[in-house]
């Protein structure tokens, strides 16, 4: 997934079987971890870079990977006006 400096991505948890899933965990490159089958990250950073597992967690404790995002922040576009002279 690629965004800019300064956007919002949602990432998403494809977990296809839900009936013994306690809760959803989103391990982080510079966070320790989110709860919620979905996470929403605000204004990135190139700091937000990274690989996002989504895991889920079960009854007995046990926590399983569902999917993988490889996140890709790159800087602002800035455009620039030309002078016309």
């Amino acid at each position: 997934m690629e965004a800019h400096e300064g956007d919002t991505v949602t990432l998403r948890c494809n977990a296809t079987r839900t009936i013994d899933i306690i809760q959803f965990v989103w391990e982080m490159p510079i966070k320790d971890y989110r709860i919620g089958q979905n996470i929403t990250i605000n204004d990135l950073t190139k700091a937000d870079s990274g690989q996002y597992t989504c895991l889920t967690q079960h009854p007995s404790g046990s926590k399983r990977p569902v999917n993988v995002i490889c996140l890709n922040v790159y800087g602002k576009i800035i455009f620039a006006n030309k002078m016309h002279y």
